[in-house]
């Protein structure tokens, strides 16, 4: 009996100790709300610009179609060895060449942001991306096929980037 009594007392003062715990976290909470308060009106009162907006969809829409053809390219494998003539090794370095580049180009993209005004940044990516895309479309061999991808990875490893630094301005 004396041990079923220390544990209902035992647990009784678990329950007042999350009571208390919980207490100081609302008591904590609502400090932090009393002192950002005004920071969040301020942004509640904000609007973000029409400009901002298209920019984020259109870096988005390039950085969604860059990844798009970087996975659609490996269903294309079995028809591009049977059109070039290829084995499955080299026409892998469609893919390899091209996440490759785009990992370079994301590696270098926190420089060319800084040397570079981001609507140059993001004219080039894009206007790039239809150049390798065309390239790509009219290519007579793999070569020039492996040349349109990596075009299309320089935009693509630039328009990443780019949306979110977009979004973070």
């Amino acid at each position: 009996m004396w041990c079923d009594i220390n544990l209902a007392f035992a647990s009784e003062m678990s329950i007042l100790e999350r009571l208390l715990y919980e207490d100081n976290d609302i008591i904590l909470v609502k400090a932090l709300f009393n002192r950002y308060k005004e920071r969040i009106l301020i942004l509640q009162n904000q609007t973000i610009p029409k400009k901002t907006i298209l920019a984020i969809i259109g870096a988005g829409m390039m950085a969604f179609c860059g990844v798009l053809t970087e996975t659609s390219m490996n269903v294309t494998f079995p028809t591009l060895m049977k059109q070039f003539s290829l084995s499955m090794s080299v026409v892998q370095w469609l893919s390899t060449g091209y996440l490759l580049l785009v990992s370079l180009t994301m590696a270098t993209s926190a420089y060319i942001q800084r040397r570079y005004k981001i609507r140059s940044i993001f004219i080039f990516s894009g206007v790039s991306f239809i150049i390798g895309s065309f390239v790509c479309a009219m290519a007579p061999s793999f070569v020039v096929l492996l040349v349109g991808r990596l075009i299309q990875a320089i935009a693509t490893g630039y328009a990443i980037p780019l949306l979110f630094a977009i979004i973070l301005q």
